[in-house]
């Protein structure tokens, strides 16, 4: 199975700084093979025969002894992600400016009443456990952030931009090719 392993809040204004070279390795004596990461930010494609539930607590307990300091962790299924990427509801309205598009990825689908009032010129999306955003301004601008979501819903949140959605799930692909 290939697995996405998404890990929040490293390497931000320097805490919980994680090196991907050093991740990838400890990942691999953990078990996982053909680690992939992309960028500083906790972003790996990885295969094991393992169950989700079963990656998702070895990364956990892998970063939390060797680096001294808790991640939230969420695991998903190849399909799973390139479903996400499927199923993003702005491709073809904002299509000319993917770079306001990012995914916010929820622990679990919420219950978020719909529609409820958010004063933003941000455009916003459920579809399952994602959120899918449109942030012209900028994500570094828009009250749809992470804390947001979490205090919304009571549940963990990731954002990734649409180019780090999209170059996971060509990690996927590779991944995928490396198959025997």
């Amino acid at each position: 199975m290939v697995y996405v392993i998404l890990l929040r809040g490293i390497n931000v204004s320097g805490v919980k700084k994680v090196k991907m070279a050093e991740l990838r390795t400890l990942l691999s004596e953990a078990g996982l093979q053909d680690v992939q990461t992309y960028i500083q930010s906790g972003n790996i494609v990885a295969k094991s025969n393992l169950s989700l539930s079963a990656v998702q607590q070895k990364v956990y307990e892998v970063i939390a002894a060797h680096f001294g300091f808790e991640v939230p962790v969420q695991v998903f299924e190849d399909t799973m992600w390139l479903t996400f990427v499927k199923s993003n509801p702005f491709l073809t309205q904002y299509s000319d400016n993917q770079k306001a598009l990012h995914l916010t990825v929820l622990a679990e689908t919420p219950n978020l009443p719909n529609p409820f009032d958010v004063n933003t010129t941000d455009a916003w999306q459920q579809v399952e456990r994602c959120i899918y955003l449109y942030c012209p301004n900028g994500y570094g601008r828009t009250k749809l952030t992470n804390g947001f979501w979490e205090k919304k819903t009571g549940l963990k949140a990731t954002t990734r931009n649409w180019k780090t959605v999209l170059t996971i799930a060509n990690m996927i692909e590779k991944a995928r090719s490396t198959f025997n």
